[in-house]
């Protein structure tokens, strides 16, 4: 059976006195620097110990030595203060468990005998430090609980917790969560807003920091700097303030990333992101509708097609139009294809009509048929304009993609301003 070291209680005090190292192993202890922290040691009703076996498993980038220290520490009207009863000295061997060695530190509970708060309430989390003597620094570490004891990193009175795994890290680390909206494409506007997830992996609170996003693969990128102070373990849900264009037509491969100075972790800054639209492409004039095949995409949960079939692609029998409904998630995507004889539309070419310019911005050119019937929709279906002629005024419409009709050919048409 393994025997645990427990630190003894100090008496009472109601002064701040140094979080001071458990000698074990006075030659260690003796001979280097203690760490710059204060705590009361409250000797309250009631403590918390934590458990750390010769066994504990040590990861990080930084080395744990010899006579370094750790400490619980919780939060004071937004300072952090040392709320272990000592600092304890650990004797590792070069990041390999000491030999024959388990510890065990109360931490302190705030004493109900002085106005401010002077130790751990319970269930606030126990905040972990490392000093390490090697280079006089403090430095951030994460503790991993054995949830098979009676508390994990809550303080509870008179609990008791053990912890298996150390992870000493620099200071700075800033997590980029997740990609949280749009998700899919009926979530697209012109007006589409950006939003992430991120995440404080540090303990200090962090504030004016970049975050950066690009909806096309890394091509181009939109920066904003977060004003808003991220504290310690929060989360936060950020929307920038740029709003960009998305069409449900498009697919987009999208990236989102945070840049904090002197982050150790780069490997959680960066997220990705796919969403697909539904594109079936132009109308298509055609001398053989059997070889035509029209292809919706494998990145969906159920397809129908207007033939009634349910296959991700569907081979055209004959000229007509043809229809899909594309399901993901409570998404649901429509499009529909024209496939016609070259000569359909009385003897003229109808491939050979064109809109132009392409992007538009004030007047929208019909060429290649005389005095047609056009019709523009918004991406979401609505019909804005109905005009005949071959010259329409578009000046009024917003900046944006939109489907133009003409003859029950469909065209796509980017407005900008």
């Amino acid at each position: 059976m393994k025997m645990f070291k427990i630190v003894s209680k100090l008496p009472y005090i109601k002064r701040t006195t140094l979080c001071l190292a458990l000698s074990l192993h006075a030659f260690w202890c003796s001979s280097q620097t203690t760490p710059h922290w204060y705590t009361t040691n409250t000797s309250a009703s009631y403590d918390h110990t934590i458990l750390i076996l010769s066994t504990v498993s040590v990861t990080g980038n930084i080395q744990i030595e010899p006579g370094d220290y750790l400490g619980a520490f919780y939060d004071s009207l937004g300072i952090q203060a040392c709320g272990s009863g000592a600092g304890c000295c650990i004797n590792f061997q070069g990041g390999t468990p000491w030999t024959g060695i388990n510890l065990g530190i109360p931490v302190w509970e705030d004493s109900p005998l002085t106005p401010y708060k002077d130790g751990f309430t319970v269930g606030e989390l126990l905040k972990w430090k490392l000093w390490r003597v090697l280079d006089n620094t403090e430095y951030h570490i994460h503790v991993t609980y054995d949830l098979t004891w009676p508390s994990d990193s809550l303080f509870v009175a008179s609990g008791i917790s053990k912890i298996w795994q150390i992870e000493a890290i620099t200071s700075n680390n800033l997590e980029l969560k997740a990609w949280v909206f749009p998700q899919t494409a009926c979530d697209f506007s012109d007006t589409t807003h950006i939003t992430v997830s991120i995440i404080n992996d540090d303990t200090e609170p962090v504030a004016n920091f970049p975050v950066s996003y690009s909806i096309d693969d890394g091509q181009t990128w939109v920066t904003d700097t977060v004003p808003t102070s991220i504290l310690p373990g929060a989360s936060m849900i950020y929307t920038f303030n740029q709003t960009v264009v998305m069409s449900p037509l498009q697919d987009y491969h999208c990236i989102a990333t945070v840049n904090l100075n002197g982050d150790i972790n780069t490997g959680n800054d960066t997220v990705y992101f796919d969403i697909y639209g539904l594109n079936l492409g132009d109308s298509i004039a055609t001398e053989h509708p059997d070889t035509v095949v029209l292809s919706a995409g494998n990145h969906f949960d159920s397809y129908n097609w207007s033939d009634g079939s349910s296959g991700q692609d569907l081979h055209v029998t004959g000229y007509g139009s043809y229809s899909v409904t594309l399901t993901y998630d409570s998404c649901v995507l429509v499009d529909q294809v024209v496939v016609y004889h070259p000569l359909s539309v009385g003897h003229q070419m109808i491939s050979e009509i064109s809109l132009y310019p392409d992007p538009a911005s004030e007047t929208l050119n019909i060429r290649g048929i005389d005095d047609p019937e056009i019709s523009i929709f918004s991406i979401t279906g609505r019909q804005l304009i109905t005009e005949k002629g071959n010259h329409i005024n578009i000046s009024s419409l917003p900046q944006g993609i939109y489907f133009c009709r003409i003859i029950n050919i469909n065209y796509k048409l980017l407005i900008i301003r």
